[in-house]
């Protein structure tokens, strides 16, 4: 299936009063006016939940806690299943569109970004977002199911799969992968590089490939050093062993709800591939493969 054949993945929601709303991946339902789904109440969070595509599936992913207070599990969306915002706001799954392959750009040698929004606007160091962007150097869009380019006041030009092609002094590389394969694919179909993991103890350094290594401080670092700790091996523990371990002092279900999409935009902006940081059904872990490597430094919790 080329380019101009395959949809975007998506999701069409039927509201209470029979409207229906379609959410691609990354879309926010909340009470903030830039959300993409906006929901006029109180007890609605600003980014309230999203949707997401992980493992060739769409999923609804709460960020923040409910009316009752807790958050609401991941759910794996399918025609027919229904999801809870509030007691008297359901959103009923009426259909989904989820391709076999899927879009993936990559900005010079960095992790492939998947293309499930229509436009995205590319930084100058090289970070890719959908929506504007204040210091983007190129721009991508879909339309009629080809992607075009522009850099600066340039020309528009097409984006070819296969094709590398220099933008706003970016290179940039369009492709395509299984879409249960994201993290593993690079945009021209080659495994992506082992993912080395370090951790001292006042910082983390995440490499890939022979990549120069990205720094993390703050709370990304204390996340990542603590998972490389309690669960190295890939696999996944309860988010509140994680939160109570990080804020023991502190209230630390709220510090844990607050920081999480904050890491998370952190580790987007820096470029790092979204996959490293797993967050589903409760349980949170590094998203590790079998190439990949943790290295503690030191022995000390952080």
């Amino acid at each position: 299936m080329t380019a101009a054949q395959r949809p975007l993945p998506s999701v069409v929601f039927v509201l209470p009063d029979e409207r229906r709303v379609r959410m691609l991946p990354g879309d926010v339902l909340g009470r903030g006016r830039r959300s993409d789904v906006v929901v006029q109440d109180p007890r609605v969070s600003e980014a309230h939940a999203m949707v997401s595509l992980r493992r060739g599936g769409l999923w609804w992913l709460p960020l923040r806690p409910g009316v009752h207070g807790q958050v609401g599990p991941d759910v794996l969306l399918a025609p027919g299943a229904s999801v809870t915002v509030l007691d008297e706001l359901q959103l009923r799954v009426e259909s989904l569109t989820l391709p076999a392959t899927v879009d993936v750009l990559q900005v010079d040698h960095g992790a492939p970004i998947v293309l499930d929004h229509p436009e995205w606007h590319i930084a100058a160091s090289g970070d890719a977002r959908p929506g504007p962007h204040r210091e983007a150097v190129a721009v991508l869009w879909r339309t009629d199911g080809r992607w075009w380019c522009r850099g600066g006041e340039g020309p528009a030009r097409q984006l070819a799969a296969g094709v590398g092609m220099v933008v706003g002094g970016r290179q940039l590389h369009l492709g395509a992968v299984p879409s249960d394969s994201q993290g593993s694919f690079t945009a021209d179909n080659q495994p992506v590089p082992p993912v080395r993991i370090r951790s001292w103890e006042g910082f983390s350094e995440v490499g890939l490939g022979s990549l120069a290594p990205v720094r993390l401080t703050g709370n990304p670092h204390r996340v990542f050093r603590l998972l490389a700790r309690l669960v190295p091996d890939g696999g996944t523990v309860h988010w509140q062993e994680v939160a109570s371990r990080l804020w023991p002092h502190s209230d630390w279900s709220s510090n844990w709800y607050t920081n999480l999409p904050r890491i998370r935009e952190q580790l987007r902006k820096k470029g790092l591939p979204g996959w490293l940081l797993v967050c589903e059904n409760g349980q949170v872990g590094l998203g590790m493969r079998q190439r990949d490597r943790v290295e503690l430094r030191d022995p000390d919790l952080p």
